[in-house]
């Protein structure tokens, strides 16, 4: 969960981090929850769902501005972070 919380963090508080490092992470909040919270709390703490949908000019200039490695590992363990980190990836190359 280290480069989960790492994105979250980044992406919720650029102003307040200037630099996010992740390795191997699931983006997705509603995969590690299970269900076990409501839509709104999934939803404001899973990087791939708020980002997809951020707007903000001047969150997104903080992103442009700041330094993000995100990585994840290619052995037979990784296909749902591999999934997740080519979604972020998207993500973010569509809002920069």
């Amino acid at each position: 969960m280290g480069a989960f919380h790492a994105a979250n963090f980044y992406f919720k508080r650029p102003d307040v981090f200037d630099a996010v490092i992740a390795l191997s992470g699931i983006y997705n909040a509603e995969k590690a929850l299970n269900g076990k919270y409501g839509i709104r709390q999934i939803y404001f703490n899973s990087p791939l769902h708020y980002l997809h949908n951020l707007s903000d000019p001047k969150t997104i200039a903080h992103y442009q501005k700041g330094k993000i490695v995100i990585c994840v590992g290619q052995g037979a363990w990784e296909d749902e972070m591999i999934e997740d980190t080519a979604k972020l990836k998207s993500i973010l190359k569509r809002k920069m």
